[in-house]
């Protein structure tokens, strides 16, 4: 099993999206009203934009379309396919949404 500084592969992957998805935040890609991005999304989940579009085409993830069209996800419609999905959930992501 590979490991990095003594976690396992699929915690240092877990560990390594997280990270990336803190960079989304930093840069403004969390939308301060309760909207997500789809490259937010893609970067908590750890795959690409192009699976986020392929979760909503198929309606596993509700989805909004902007005038300009682009994509924005509710969080708590992000938060109840997570649990659907069985994926890990960061609730300091929804705890921010209620401020």
């Amino acid at each position: 099993m590979l490991t990095q500084a003594g976690m396992g592969y699929n915690a240092f992957a877990r560990f390594a999206t997280f990270s990336s998805f803190q960079g989304h935040k930093k840069r403004g890609r969390l939308m301060k009203n309760g909207w997500l991005t789809t490259g937010a999304i893609a970067a908590y989940c750890g795959v690409d934009r192009s699976t986020v579009l392929r979760w909503i085409k198929s309606g596993r993830l509700t989805a909004y379309t902007t005038p300009g069209g682009h994509r924005r996800v509710r969080r708590e419609d992000f938060r109840k396919f997570l649990l659907t999905m069985n994926l890990p959930l960061d609730e300091t992501l929804f705890k921010e949404a209620s401020r």
